[in-house]
């Protein structure tokens, strides 16, 4: 198992969690598959922090004409639909997670993979925070 960190810039965060739909510019989030989890990271006032995670439900490249208006302006023309998001309450800092240790902040970590034991890692600690 997989998965995926997508970096939200605090602006367009509320939209992101109220929608569940991250609009993109990654070309087809290649790659990328349904089922998938992703990892929803934004600047809060901790920090760089964990704000949600998920399951792609699905990878839209063609948008309604509502959605290329909006983001037509922006650059963005694939929607990756989310499933299952769960919000953390209160964000979780990235110095607080395995993600820490690759040395990356911010855009760096845009799209990255979590596999492995980074990935059993992670989940550990998003849930036991979750439940805290």
């Amino acid at each position: 198992m997989e998965g995926r960190l997508l970096v939200v810039r605090p602006e367009w965060l509320d939209v992101v969690l109220s929608t569940s739909i991250y609009y993109t510019a990654l070309r087809a989030a290649k790659g990328w598959e349904p089922g998938e989890l992703v990892f929803l990271i934004s600047k809060t006032g901790a920090g760089q922090c964990f704000v949600a995670y998920g399951r792609i439900k699905r990878i839209r490249t063609e948008l309604t004409e509502e959605e290329k208006a909006f983001c037509l302006e922006r650059g963005w023309h694939t929607a990756i639909e989310l499933d299952d998001l769960e919000e953390m309450r209160p964000p979780v800092p990235v110095d607080e997670t395995p993600v820490s240790s690759w040395g990356l902040r911010g855009r760096f970590l845009h799209g990255r993979k979590v596999s492995g034991k980074d990935l059993e890692d992670l989940l550990g600690v998003l849930r036991e925070r979750s439940r805290a």
